[in-house]
């Protein structure tokens, strides 16, 4: 019997966790700010409270010995390039947009309010990647306020080309239930596993290619 009671108690315990409403605000742009809200309880994520920290002379001077020569990555491996976002936003969407369904619109975002300025060292490649996002918003956008309740949306985009960096601010806020959130992230995690997996596999497909490439060069110019 007690046994029976510790489990109607456990079950009503996570019923009412995963009704919980929840939200999330964020605004971006000169600084990251991030503040999450679970109930009655309010926490700021980012930025964290700087703490005043004493300097640490002999830890840095045997971090400095450990290092040994050629330990370096190569950070260009492995970088995730715009053809790769590209590839990833169907998957993405398609299985968001099945999650989101089922959701009955329990969802709100409010505020949305994002400015992006899209620049790179290549005016033609800007162009490319500011059409594909103009044309990926106008898709997305209308289902997603079908899916999701977006009060008042304000989304713009423009191009710099006298810029190499991409510019982004604005403001993002979404409340949702706490039992809502879990199953779109268990809605996402397979088809986004599946691809990131044939990802990583074409990209050591390339890498060796490139790599037996170099090979190649190297050993008929010596």
């Amino acid at each position: 019997m007690i046994a029976l009671w510790i489990l109607g108690i456990l079950a009503l315990l996570v019923a009412v966790i995963l009704l919980l409403r929840a939200g999330v605000q964020i605004s971006f742009g000169r600084e990251l700010h991030i503040a999450a809200k679970v109930g009655p309880v309010r926490l700021t994520i980012l930025p964290k409270e700087k703490k005043t920290e004493k300097p640490k002379k002999e830890k840095k001077k045997k971090a400095e010995g450990k290092k040994e020569p050629g330990a370096k990555k190569d950070k260009k491996k492995g970088k995730f390039t715009f053809e790769d976002v590209k590839s990833v936003a169907p998957v993405l969407f398609g299985a968001l947009k099945n999650a989101l369904g089922k959701t009955r619109r329990s969802m709100r975002v409010d505020p949305l309010r994002i400015s992006i300025c899209f620049g790179d060292e290549d005016p033609s490649r800007v162009a490319q990647i500011y059409g594909w996002a103009n044309t990926a918003m106008w898709t997305a956008m209308p289902q997603l306020e079908r899916l999701i309740h977006i009060p008042d949306p304000h989304i713009h985009m423009e191009v710099d080309y006298t810029s190499f960096s991409t510019r982004a601010e604005g403001e993002v806020g979404i409340c949702f239930r706490v039992g809502d959130l879990l199953g779109i992230a268990l809605a996402l995690a397979f088809p986004m596993l599946k691809w990131y997996l044939a990802w990583q596999k074409e990209r050591k497909k390339v890498e060796a290619q490139k790599d037996a490439a170099t090979d190649k060069v190297t050993k008929a110019n010596s």
